[in-house]
């Protein structure tokens, strides 16, 4: 249970970091980490529904919790 955790935090953290689409680099070209990253975020909320719903609403709220603290931890980045 504590590995689904940390890995749904992961997912959101990455997702968070890579999540830098400003108005001046919205049109770029995805690199491979924005194309996976979600990819596997949705299918570890798909796998975590088939144990439980509730696994499924924690494995969102974790990804979602991550993406949060990736893109503070960006934006603390960005200001120094």
């Amino acid at each position: 249970m504590i590995t689904k955790i940390i890995i749904g935090f992961l997912l959101g953290f990455f997702a968070g970091l890579g999540n830098d689409k400003s108005r001046e680099n919205f049109n770029e070209k995805l690199t491979l980490l924005e194309i996976i990253i979600p990819t596997a975020s949705i299918a570890f909320i798909i796998y975590s529904f088939t144990y439980a719903f509730e696994f499924g609403l924690m494995a969102i709220v974790e990804i979602m919790i991550g993406a949060y603290t990736g893109k503070k931890f960006m934006d603390i980045k960005k200001k120094k």
